[in-house]
């Protein structure tokens, strides 16, 4: 799906100003070769299995930040929560003066992370979308 939408909206983008598009195709020089300065970034790669599971393999939760937002998040978790940050002092962020608290992941948390008893039906990839031809 994403080769076909970019290669539509390769197809089909509106020409835009020359001067625009001249100082573009130069800048573009200096990450694509003369004759790929057109296609640019709409070129797609090919799918490459290994790349993709490797990339999967180093998605764990030792090296992952949880990040939950949201003006729900100032009230206090629920006691059936694993990971609370209820223990944890509030502190404000310098630029913005946002509010923010962290706490680390539990190991045993980490571990059902890890091996998961069942996976949440939710969690799967979308069907093919009917409208893109």
């Amino acid at each position: 799906e994403l080769k076909t939408l970019t290669d539509i909206s390769f197809k089909y983008r509106e020409m835009g100003d020359p001067t625009d598009f001249c100082s573009a195709a130069a800048e573009r020089l200096f990450d694509y070769e003369p004759e790929k300065i057109l296609l640019g970034s709409a070129e797609t790669g090919d799918y490459d299995v290994e790349v993709a599971q490797a990339f999967l393999a180093r998605m764990t939760p030792s090296n992952s930040l949880v990040v939950i937002t949201g003006p729900e998040a100032e009230m206090e978790a629920t006691e059936e929560s694993d990971v609370s940050a209820r223990g944890a002092e509030w502190e404000t962020e310098e630029r913005y003066g946002a509010k923010y608290r962290q706490v680390r992941v539990t190991d045993a948390l980490a571990e059902e992370w890890n091996h998961p008893t069942e996976i949440d039906p939710r969690l799967r990839l979308p069907g093919l979308n009917e409208f893109i031809p």
